[in-house]
């Protein structure tokens, strides 16, 4: 396989106006999310919704789970326009994942957030208590770049180009 120029996919691409929309991330406390992307990163919340059992015949359809209710958050961080979509279920719950994702299992590895200080940034992390996986790794090109955890064991990816 050849690596084909980013004007050469865009070109041949089936569905030329498909823009990336939206991550969503199911949460097993929308609190403590919340908590940990509005106080951390600057997650602004632009919707909120509830869901009641059986009022979104929809939700039955693409969870395959009669009877969904929840909560959902939608919000941007700054400088960014992609949405990110917190739902938590309430029925069915669902319990927080007890093992990280090993790196090499597909899906989602990580979220990945620019900072404009590491230092700072990283003396609030040390300050709420949140554990790194390992101090901030400095690269060649100047870049900084550490990995925390959300709430729900997702990777989150904290990177500082100087």
């Amino acid at each position: 396989m050849t690596q084909r120029g980013l004007d050469e996919v865009s070109s041949t691409a089936t569905f030329r106006g498909a823009r990336l929309h939206h991550i969503f991330l199911l949460v097993t406390n929308l609190a403590e999310s919340l908590s940990f992307y509005q106080d951390l990163l600057g997650f602004e919340v632009t919707h909120e919704f509830v869901f009641e059992a059986g009022a979104e015949v929809a939700l039955d359809v693409i969870w395959a789970a009669a009877g969904t209710s929840g909560r959902q958050v939608l919000g941007v961080f700054p400088g960014s326009s992609l949405e990110v979509e917190l739902i938590e279920w309430t029925v069915p719950a669902y319990e927080r994942p007890t093992a990280p994702r090993a790196p090499w299992q597909p899906g989602l590895q990580l979220l990945s957030f620019s900072v404009d200080n590491m230092d700072q940034v990283m003396a609030e992390v040390k300050s709420r208590g949140i554990p790194c996986e390992f101090e901030p790794q400095a690269f060649t090109n100047g870049a900084r770049l550490v990995m925390i955890n959300d709430p729900d064991g997702n990777k989150v990816e904290l990177i500082e180009f100087v």
